[in-house]
Formats: structure tokens, C-alpha cells, sequence
């Protein structure tokens, strides 16, 4: 058995074989170096274009604005607030499921006195739109007539016929209202 220092040894590296190993990693280390070097233009050039798209899509301040939000959203008395209304919406079906029976049995019993509910449905539809509308353009032209404006408005043939439609209506109502019972406030005599 050979001693380690009587062990035979791998021939030395010529000097000319370490050079070129030299030089290798020193090829290597250059390539690094010069990417390196570009490391500031590089970065240069993305804060340039992270700034352009900050300054363009207002990011600062839609970053500010998100976070009031998150503030309003997170405070205790909106949260009660948000809990209250998932609650309610958990709710919901139940309570559409009582407001449908309500109705269906308010159908039933219209059917029973005899109305045409597949008629009157369209006709409540265009009445409520009608009423719509009329809202809408009383709010844009409110007045304040007299008593001789309001009569002179009588001839004319849409408020005379809006106006007759209200009478027989209140007639109706309040025939209905005597019938039933319904409070409907001190009965005329």
C-alpha cells in the first residue's frame, strides 16, 4: 500500500493550459461586466416608462382614491351596514316568496270579482309609464297657476281628459273604499 506522499500524482497543468483557463473566466466575467454596464440605462429606461404609464392612466390618483375607499369600506359602521345587506339578500327569496303568494292570491280573488287581469297588467304598464313621463316634464316646466289658469287649462282637450280620468278614478276608489272595510278617513254624508 502507497502512502499519500508516496502516491503517484496527476501531472501538473501546464502553465499555457491555465492561461487559456484564465482567460476564459476572464471572457465570462467580461460578458457579466458589460451587461452590468447597461444595468443603468436599463433601469433608466423602465422608471421612464413606469412614470409614462403612471402620468397617463392617473394611477396616482386612482391609488388614492382606492384607498378612501378601503378606509370607507373597512369602518365599523359600514360594515354593520354591509353585513345588514348581505343579510337582507340572503333574506330576499323568502320574502319575494311572500310578496309572489300575496299577489297570486290577490289575482285569484280579482279573477273571482271579475276582472281581466291579462288586460289590465298592459293598461297598468302604459299607466305607469304615462305617469312617468308626466313627472318628468312637470318637474322641467313647474308654474304656479291661478285659479283662472286653472280653469282656462280645463278647455284644453289632454288636461280635461286627464282631469275627467282622475274624477272617475276618485269615484271608483272611493265607492270601493265606502264598500270595504278598509279605513278610508270620515265617510262623506
Amino acid at each position: 500500500m502507497t502512502s499519500p506522499a508516496t502516491a503517484p500524482r496527476a501531472p501538473a497543468p501546464s502553465p499555457a493550459n491555465a492561461l487559456t483557463r484564465v482567460e476564459q473566466k476572464l471572457d465570462k466575467l467580461e460578458q457579466r461586466l458589460a451587461f452590468l454596464d447597461q444595468m443603468p440605462a436599463v433601469l433608466e429606461a423602465g422608471v421612464s416608462t413606469a412614470d409614462d404609464l403612471a402620468r397617463t392612466h392617473q394611477l396616482h390618483e386612482r391609488m388614492e382614491r382606492a384607498l378612501v375607499l378601503v378606509e370607507t369600506l373597512t369602518r365599523p359602521e359600514t360594515l354593520q351596514k354591509l353585513e345588514q345587506l348581505v343579510e337582507l339578500a340572503n333574506a330576499a327569496p323568502d320574502h319575494l316568496a311572500g310578496i309572489l303568494g300575496t299577489v297570486d292570491d290577490l289575482a285569484s280573488q280579482a279573477r273571482d270579482q271579475g276582472l281581466d287581469l291579462g288586460a289590465l297588467v298592459p293598461d297598468l304598464a302604459n299607466m305607469a309609464l304615462s305617469s312617468l313621463r308626466a313627472m318628468q316634464q312637470a318637474r322641467t316646466h313647474v308654474d304656479e297657476p291661478g285659479l283662472f289658469a286653472v280653469l282656462g287649462a280645463l278647455r284644453d282637450p289632454d288636461v280635461s281628459r286627464a282631469f275627467g280620468f282622475g274624477l272617475q278614478f276618485a269615484r271608483t276608489l272611493g265607492k270601493d273604499l265606502k264598500q270595504s272595510a278598509l279605513p278610508a278617513g270620515s265617510e262623506s254624508k
